[in-house]
């Protein structure tokens, strides 16, 4: 009996772990063609993939906010374009895998164009303010479709 309580309390004392490692996977077919972006209406990310690359755009309602995250890829990321770079605020690679950015946005749209050839899975961390985006801050594809969650994994592929 004392067996099985240590047990269910590690099992307990697991659970906000798994709760953080948790991620969505979002599929290729969601992400083609660019959402529509209402500059200055909407708060939000909007993430699409063409044959030019895999695309992040954010913007806001107007009010600044503070955009920052993380990528991960699974491939060497062989280029990155900084959308509005007289914006300030920062993006880099790290190694050649990793992507961070920082940017404040007062509802111009804003954002990231990355190359990665052959790459085939991409996981994005981000925050607005220091806060995860909901789901319905997340727009994905033409259709503008919501995830289930965050934080992401995307299959380019």
């Amino acid at each position: 009996m004392r067996k099985q309580k240590w047990i269910l309390l590690l099992a307990i004392l697991a659970l906000p772990a798994l709760a953080l490692a948790r991620t969505y996977t979002v599929g290729a077919g969601q992400l083609r063609g660019q959402p529509t972006i209402e500059e200055g209406k909407v708060l939000g990310y909007f993430i699409w993939v063409d044959k030019a690359g895999f695309h992040l755009r954010w913007c806001t309602d107007g009010a600044p906010f503070l955009f920052t995250g993380r990528i991960d890829t699974d491939k060497p990321v062989k280029e990155i374009k900084d959308v509005r770079a007289e914006s300030g605020g920062w993006a880099k690679v790290y190694g050649n895998r990793i992507v961070m950015f920082s940017k404040t946005s007062r509802g111009k749209v804003d954002g990231l164009d990355l190359k990665i050839p052959q790459g085939r899975i991409v996981q994005i961390e981000f925050h607005i303010d220091g806060k995860e985006p909901t789901p319905e801050q997340i727009f994905l594809g033409e259709k503008g479709a919501h995830p289930k969650g965050v934080p992401l994994k995307i299959r380019l592929r």
